[in-house]
């Protein structure tokens, strides 16, 4: 439930957003699911520590679903467990769903049975930014300033409590992270090897010259994971590998995403930490070389002539 996780998930593009039907997300809810309910038994004192704003949405749970520990008044429940101003930690209003702690949301999760995993959905259609919820604007802001949480002494305060909280949830989220890459990776199309290798060849095309095809091309980070990949590992988990810059010789500048399903035009980068570059702007390409045909004409007429090294790509492709 960290921001790497709500950035991984795949999202519908209407005004109100729903999480997708795909295999990432079904298997992000489930990994999201089982860690909500193994917190309170694994870390009880950051499972019992009260978020700074209740996450809420609209629940299929009623008051006839909720047994001990819950206090009930016609369709009204309320946990037993306060915080220190005395607000119950869950509060059942139907549809309205509040809840102040992982403890409470592990233990509705048991309430729900067969239908957790939909109440995990819905709390996070509904609550886009629950690192927020959970740990509050300040806490975040010193967090994006200094970079890294504080050391956390054994004898916790509650703001000690918090920061283990959110070393927690960052643990996990790189753990769930990780886990999808390499599910996206035994399902790829495309490879970091396949995509290095056409990336190289297309780099001998940018000379001076009647044999030049491309002004230039580069990557937009030069940091290379252990997998070949140059994307965010938030991005990874969606399939994507790397991102390029390419400047055609017919004078148009493309900013290009390769990824597993194959490349496209994304809405290119234009200032730091902007993620609407991500967005996809044009259909999927099996190869770079098929977008480059598709938009300049200078590229498609002169590509037949050094057609030898795309030749051997496309062998190359074949054996991967």
């Amino acid at each position: 439930m960290g921001l790497t996780l709500t950035r991984a998930a795949q999202w519908t593009s209407s005004s109100t957003a729903k999480l997708e039907s795909t295999p990432l997300n079904e298997s992000l809810l489930k990994e999201i699911l089982d860690f909500v309910e193994k917190i309170g038994s694994k870390s009880p004192q950051e499972a019992g520590h009260v978020f700074e704003e209740p996450l809420q949405w609209n629940t299929t749970l009623v008051a006839s679903h909720f047994k001990a520990g819950y206090d009930i008044r016609d369709s009204i429940v309320e946990s037993h467990e306060k915080d220190s101003e005395g607000k119950p930690l869950l509060q059942l209003s139907p549809p309205s769903l509040y809840v102040r702690n992982f403890s409470q949301l592990s233990k509705l999760l048991h309430v729900a049975e067969d239908g957790k995993l939909q109440e995990v959905q819905a709390c996070l259609e509904e609550n886009r930014h629950p690192m927020v919820n959970i740990l509050g604007w300040n806490f975040i802001s010193k967090l994006d300033r200094t970079g890294s949480p504080p050391e956390v002494p054994i004898d916790a305060s509650e703001e000690d409590v918090k920061v283990k909280l959110f070393i927690l949830l960052q643990d996990i989220d790189k753990k769930i992270l990780n886990k999808l890459v390499a599910e996206i990776s035994e399902q790829v199309q495309l490879d970091p090897t396949m995509v290095t290798k056409e990336v190289e060849l297309l780099k001998q095309c940018c000379t001076e010259g009647e044999e030049r095809l491309l002004k230039s091309l580069r990557y937009t980070s030069d940091f290379e994971f252990s997998n070949g990949c140059r994307a965010p590992l938030w991005r990874q988990a969606l399939g994507e590998i790397c991102y390029l810059v390419i400047e055609l010789c017919d004078g148009e500048i493309l900013n290009i995403t390769c990824s597993s399903a194959g490349v496209f035009l994304n809405a290119g980068f234009q200032q730091e930490g902007d993620e609407s570059h991500y967005e996809r702007k044009s259909d999927f390409y099996e190869d770079l070389a098929s977008l480059l045909k598709s938009r300049s004409p200078h590229f498609a007429e002169n590509i037949n002539k050094q057609n030898i090294s795309f030749q051997l790509l496309t062998h190359l492709k074949g054996l991967s």
